[in-house]
C-alpha cells in the first residue's frame, strides 16, 4: 500500500509484523547487611516505562524510575542507653561437647558484648532467653571455620584446614527490646527489617515484578 500526501514523502508498510513486550526484571542484591550499609540499591530492566516502586517495610529512595535504594525504616531511639541491649544474635557452635557463641547490640546497632557460653549459661540466656542446644549439628551442610574451637570436632564434622571445627551456621535472632527502649522509638535494622521486605515495581502497562530483601544476619532456625 502506498500513502501520497501533499508536504510528504510516500511510504509502503508490508502485511505487519507483531511486537513482543518483554516483562519487568528487578537487578540486585536480595540480601541487606544490618551492621554494614544497611541499604540495598535496586534496578528495573525490561518492561516499558515509566516506572513506579512500592515496598512492604523500609523506605525507598525513589518511588519512580528505573531505580531506587532500599534503606531501614528511621530509628528515632538509636540514642536510647547506649549500654542496654535491644537484640541478641547467637550462633550454635559445633565443638567437643557443643557450645554458643552469642552478642548483644544495643538500639543503634552497635555491638555491646560477644561471648561463648555453654548450655544456658553467659549471654546466650540473654539474648535469646533460651537454651543452647546442637540438635541441628548434623545438617550443617553450609558450616564455616571456626578456628578458635577445640581440634577435635563432633557432629561427624571433618576438621577445617588449618585446624578448628565448623560452625553450624544456624543463627537466632531475639527482640528484647524493654518498654522505655520501645517508648523511646528504639527501631534498629535488626529489628525493623526482621521479616524482610518484599518491594515491587510496576511499569506503564501494569506488568509487575518483586524482589524479597532479607537482612543479614538473620535467623536460620
Amino acid at each position: 500500500m502506498s500513502i501520497a500526501t501533499e508536504g510528504w514523502t510516500s511510504f509502503s508498510g508490508g502485511a505487519g509484523e507483531s511486537c513482543a513486550v518483554s516483562t519487568p526484571v528487578i537487578n540486585g542484591a536480595t540480601d541487606m547487611d544490618c551492621h554494614g550499609t544497611a541499604s540495598v540499591t535496586l534496578t528495573v530492566s525490561g518492561g516499558i516505562g515509566p516506572y513506579s516502586w512500592v515496598t512492604t517495610e523500609g523506605q525507598l529512595s525513589s518511588a519512580s524510575g528505573t531505580s531506587t535504594t532500599l534503606t531501614p525504616a528511621a530509628n528515632p531511639g538509636s540514642g536510647h542507653a547506649p549500654s542496654t541491649g535491644a537484640y541478641g544474635i547467637a550462633t550454635k557452635r559445633i565443638v567437643t561437647f557443643c557450645s554458643c557463641l552469642a552478642s548483644t547490640w544495643n538500639c543503634a546497632g552497635d555491638a555491646l558484648s560477644t561471648c561463648e557460653a555453654v548450655s544456658s549459661a553467659g549471654c546466650w540466656l540473654l539474648g535469646t532467653g533460651g537454651s543452647c542446644s546442637c540438635s541441628n549439628c548434623g545438617s550443617a551442610a553450609d558450616a564455616v571455620c571456626d578456628d578458635t574451637c577445640t581440634p577435635t570436632c563432633s557432629c561427624g564434622k571433618s576438621q577445617c584446614a588449618g585446624g578448628g571445627c565448623p560452625e553450624s551456621n544456624a543463627h537466632t535472632f531475639c527482640d528484647f527490646r524493654d518498654a522505655a527502649a520501645i517508648a523511646a522509638g528504639c527501631n534498629p535494622c535488626a529489628i525493623s527489617m526482621s521479616g524482610g521486605a518484599v518491594v515491587t515495581v510496576t511499569d506503564s502497562l501494569g506488568q509487575s515484578a518483586f524482589v524479597t530483601i532479607l537482612p543479614t544476619p538473620r535467623s536460620t532456625l
